[in-house]
């Protein structure tokens, strides 16, 4: 009867994603896969700043030498101690999933430096 009940539960894992609380798909839904990470900070200072378009946040990015900028929808940059984010401001474009992902890089660093996705553009 115990080892029916725990078959049972570790099927559960693998088919039931309970409202988005649990679910072992290795890709989030940014269509991004965590990946190594360069380090963990869990101390950090993070500074967003915020552009009126995708436009002038892709003319900063290529300001600052960043590849694929024509495709980019947000950024970080951290160096360990502070972090800065750089999206959309949410009163024009209201996108969460970015900060998010763009956490992750202050957090844990370049986690996804082979992949390139881009999930959220209209």
């Amino acid at each position: 009867m115990n080892n029916w009940i725990f078959i049972t539960l570790l099927a559960g894992l693998f088919f039931v994603n309970a409202g988005g609380v649990l679910s072992l798909s290795p890709q989030a839904t940014d269509g991004y896969i965590f990946g190594d990470k360069d380090f963990t900070r869990q101390n950090i200072r993070v500074n967003m700043v915020y552009y009126e378009s995708l436009d002038q946040l892709r003319l900063e990015a290529t300001l600052r030498n960043y590849p694929n900028t024509d495709l980019m929808l947000a950024f970080a940059e951290a160096d360990g101690k502070y972090c800065e984010i750089h999206t959309v401001d949410p009163s024009l474009e209201y996108r969460p999933e970015r900060y998010g992902h763009e956490l992750m890089h202050c957090v844990h660093g370049n986690w996804h430096s082979k992949q390139f996705v881009i999930t959220y553009e209209d």
